[in-house]
């Protein structure tokens, strides 16, 4: 699947600058797609929030960076944060 390979491709690239914006946005959104594939609720809250910190991370260093808004408002309207969803 390309999430293992994105998870990948993210860590390593991390590794190298954590600040890339691009790789933090790639990794958040492998992590949400996990959640999406296995919809496990004792993996979804650790994971999630790992997700969620990835695209708010990539946010902050590049507010352009459209698909890690949108991730984020899809991950608050999962939550129920219908507020905070709509702010994304």
């Amino acid at each position: 699947r390309w999430v293992r390979g994105a998870l990948t491709a993210a860590g390593r690239a991390l590794r190298l600058d954590p600040d890339d914006a691009a790789a933090l946005e790639l990794r958040g959104a492998a992590r949400w797609r996990v959640v999406r594939l296995y919809n496990d609720a004792r993996y979804d809250t650790a994971e999630v929030r790992r997700a969620e910190e990835d695209l708010r991370r990539a946010v902050r260093l590049d507010s352009a960076r459209a698909s890690a808004w949108a991730a984020l408002s899809v991950i608050q309207r999962w939550r129920g944060n219908s507020t905070e969803s709509e702010q994304s």
